[in-house]
């Protein structure tokens, strides 16, 4: 009789109705998925509280990215708030927009006279229920918000149930890409049975989680990604993407150790050392997949020996002893910049490889010439939404004279290389298609831009959107 396979965690068998689960969450990217590694009740119980606040301080990346992502990763909105504007939200492609209907004006009597929404779908059922009759009423496109920069609050840097959450899915990744490797399955060791029961006992029974973060915790360790790129770019034929996900184990009989480390789309690096006890064979494990649309999931690798573990303990991690309230604020800003900082690679990669985003997004700045930074009032030409949506992009850079004369510079001297008529083209305020815009000739001089000022600047970092309104017709 062949046996049932068995959640990970509670060690109950699992049916054949058991769901096909993301052992990295979907909203990450993840497509490592599996029915034979945990149970129905316990992913139910992680997706809440656990799986969603890891992925939050990821989600303006992988918004941005959506353009770039596969249907299965398709993102959802994340709510901004936008300085004397209220609440917003950030649509996938990094397009802000309003939530749901304003209603800007009101008659004498108090009845809506202009409202506003994203979706003009929306605007016709409201028009309808208004009763205002078809013909009375005037449509038009207006953007979200004039303002550069919107900002997200409730999102915690780093917290004890981010750490269990990325030991829960690494532990998962390697628990089904190992799941066929025999005795060299390390997930299922006696070894680590402590480590699953707590994460268990956590999960399911709001155990804390302060013991098992103290034990296993290693930290986030940027200094390791060079080093595990390295061994995987050795091991692993699969060619190497942006943003994809590397987990890594090994187990040295030698010191004891089993250590783990899961590389999240190459921004994070998060570290685990799962025991100090281990006494089976030397091994060391590497699996992933791409994020990026056209990219999949590699075939594992597994080699019998201990090819690479952890160095130092970083201090990089939530649960520690002696913390104090100005060590906690210098480790969160440096996991905070480093964050941003592989944001705005994001953002390059976007700008570099989206087409549409880099149109729509020059298109709009041109139509509206009233958005910030104000630069040609009335003017509606393609040459200044471009300058408008560069110097969004590099908004926190242009706050120095010079370097904002450097980028002037640079963006009129890369217009200059353009045909004569291609430098004259503008688009009409209600153009929300710009067809007769030489678009590869825009896009080729962005993107020669970027190329210049990356030296000085970096990757840029941010962008727009429209809403329609609606009024009646006076008269």
């Amino acid at each position: 009789m062949v046996s049932m396979p068995t959640c990970l965690f509670t060690r109950v068998e699992l049916p054949q109705t058991t769901r096909e689960e993301h052992a990295l969450p979907r909203s990450l990217g993840g497509r490592i998925r599996s029915r034979r590694i945990t149970s129905n009740s316990f992913n139910n119980a992680t997706s809440n509280g656990f799986d969603d606040l890891l992925a939050a301080p990821y989600a303006n990346a992988f918004n941005y990215l959506a353009p770039l992502l596969s249907s299965e990763h398709e993102q959802g909105t994340v709510e901004i708030a936008v300085a004397g504007h209220g609440q917003h939200r950030l649509y996938p492609g990094g397009e802000i927009g309003i939530r749901g209907m304003i209603v800007e004006q009101r008659d004498a009597e108090g009845r809506p006279s202009a409202v506003v929404h994203q979706d003009p779908g929306a605007l016709l059922r409201f028009a309808a229920s208004a009763g205002w009759p078809p013909g009375s009423w005037t449509q038009s496109s207006e953007i979200a918000t004039k303002e550069v920069e919107g900002r997200r609050g409730g999102v915690p840097v780093l917290a004890p149930k981010m750490e269990v959450a990325a030991l829960k899915c690494a532990l998962l990744a390697f628990d089904e890409v190992l799941a066929d490797a025999g005795a060299h399955r390390f997930t299922r060791s006696g070894w680590l049975t402590s480590a699953t029961d707590a994460i268990r006992d956590i999960v399911l029974h709001g155990a804390a989680p302060t013991s098992l973060l103290e034990r296993v915790c290693w930290g986030l360790a940027p200094d390791e990604l060079a080093g595990i790129r390295q061994l995987r770019r050795e091991l692993v034929k699969e060619t190497e993407t942006p943003f994809e996900h590397i987990v890594i184990a090994s187990g040295d009989p030698r010191t004891g150790a089993v250590d783990l480390a899961w590389v999240l789309a190459s921004i994070d690096v998060w570290t685990f050392r799962l025991t100090r006890l281990w006494n089976g064979p030397a091994f060391t494990a590497v699996a992933g997949c791409g994020t990026l649309s056209g990219t999949r999931r590699w075939e594992p690798v597994l080699v019998e020996q201990c090819r690479w573990q952890l160095g130092q303990r970083t201090r990089a991690r939530s649960v520690q002893r002696g913390l104090t309230e100005s060590d906690a604020e210098a480790i969160t800003s440096q996991i905070a910049a480093h964050r941003h900082s592989s944001f705005r690679t994001v953002v390059d990669v976007v700008e570099r490889r989206s087409d549409d985003v880099v149109k729509s997004g020059i298109l709009n700045l041109s139509r509206f010439s009233e958005a910030n930074p104000v630069l040609y009032p009335g003017s509606t030409a393609i040459a200044h939404g471009l300058e408008r949506r560069l110097r969004r992009l590099f908004f926190a850079q242009c706050e120095d004279p010079k370097s904002l004369h450097f980028l002037t510079t640079t963006i009129s001297a890369e217009i200059a290389k353009l045909p004569q008529a291609v430098q004259a083209q503008a688009v009409s305020r209600d153009d929300e298609v710009g067809a007769d815009i030489a678009w590869n000739d825009w896009l080729g001089c962005h993107r020669s831009i970027l190329d210049v000022v990356a030296p000085c600047f970096g990757p840029p970092g941010y962008t727009y959107t429209i809403t329609v309104k609606a009024e009646p017709t006076v008269g």
